[in-house]
């Protein structure tokens, strides 16, 4: 059998970070706000919050309304830890 991949390498292919890729392969996998919301457990009005308060880049094509998965990736990874520290502080 294959080798199973790591979960961080199933988060680049999945975010289309994997190398390789091209700006236009992460927009091939935009999102709607409601698709966000579901991915990232979150109601709608709250994306459209983040969206207003402008912690989370969204883009306009036409009508709708789009978040680019590395919009979406460093989104989540401005979110405050548990304990309220960034996430990329050294424990002490």
């Amino acid at each position: 059998m294959g080798e199973r991949p790591n979960r961080a390498t199933t988060t680049r292919v999945l975010w289309g970070r994997d190398p390789g890729t091209t700006p236009m392969a992460d927009a091939k996998k935009a999102m709607s706000p409601k698709s966000f919301s579901e991915a990232f457990g979150i109601g709608l009005t709250k994306t459209y919050e983040e969206i207003r308060a402008g912690r989370l880049i969204a883009r306009k094509l036409g009508r709708r309304t789009i978040i680019l998965p590395v919009d979406a990736e460093q989104w989540a990874a401005s979110l405050p830890t548990v304990a309220g520290r960034p996430a990329n502080s050294d424990a002490a």
